[in-house]
């Protein structure tokens, strides 16, 4: 929002010089952490040097000013979050159009990918109006298990499931959770999970249950259920076939 006319050229027909411009935090943050899908504010003022009818100056801009954000990730399974109500674009930039009063803006926004994220904002055509803002997206509550690696088979013999059950653990922004506790349980057949049927989620929200086995099982197919201990998020299990000789399995 620049006027390219010079004071100059100023007259009663209500030319304005609304150049430079300095946008500012009205609040000094340099480094804020949010949980993911929640609502912050961003915060701003700009001063002007207008000239009023009465050649008075101001340093309080009402209306209406384009601001672009940027710097913001991306998300590959759906939104990245939202600026001023406006879902942010998967360009890695989005303009928006704020409405100033008494030279103050207030911002929402929202980010849904976890991670640390470097946020540029600016007043579009506005000098030195470029500013940053620092943020740490958290992971929101687990919402979803998935799996990696779906267990097809239990051979009796060997004692193992092939392959291996590998479990992802995620918020619903498909972020990973960290340290989240997840065990497993028999949902159908005859038999008792042994091993470790409990383990938590390492910094990429993934466990694998390498050292799961069977216990006293007829020979029938079996599917289990992986069970999160925080909100009980549930995953179940195919079903899965027994290979081996057609004995009950004893590990004792």
């Amino acid at each position: 929002m620049k006027d390219e006319h010079a004071w100059s050229e100023w007259s009663e027909s209500g030319w304005l010089e609304v150049y430079p411009f300095f946008l500012k935090n009205t609040d000094t943050i340099e480094k804020i952490s949010i949980e993911a899908g929640k609502q912050i504010l961003v915060k701003a003022s700009v001063s002007n040097s207008v000239y009023g009818d009465d050649n008075t100056k101001t340093d309080l801009l009402n209306g209406i000013v384009k601001v672009k954000i940027s710097g913001y990730k991306t998300s590959p399974f759906g939104k990245s979050g939202q600026f001023g109500g406006q879902e942010l674009l998967d360009s890695g930039s989005t303009i928006i159009d704020v409405p100033l009063y008494n030279g103050i803006a207030e911002i929402p926004l929202i980010l849904t990918v976890a991670g640390s994220q470097t946020i540029y904002y600016e007043v579009i055509d506005m000098k030195e109006s470029l500013r940053e803002l620092n943020v740490q997206v958290l992971p929101s509550e687990i919402q979803k298990l998935l799996f990696l690696q779906e267990p097809k088979v239990f051979k009796t013999k060997e004692q193992l499931f092939i392959p291996h059950p590998i479990i992802l653990v995620t918020d619903m922004f498909g972020n990973p959770i960290y340290d989240a506790s997840v065990e497993a349980f028999i949902n159908s057949g005859e038999g008792e999970l042994t091993g470790t049927v409990s383990l938590t989620s390492n910094k990429e929200g993934i466990i694998e249950f390498t050292n799961l086995k069977l216990l006293n099982s007829s020979f029938t197919d079996v599917s289990i259920i992986f069970k999160t201990k925080v909100n009980q998020v549930i995953l179940i299990s195919p079903n899965i076939k027994l290979e081996g000789d057609e004995e009950q399995v004893n590990l004792e």
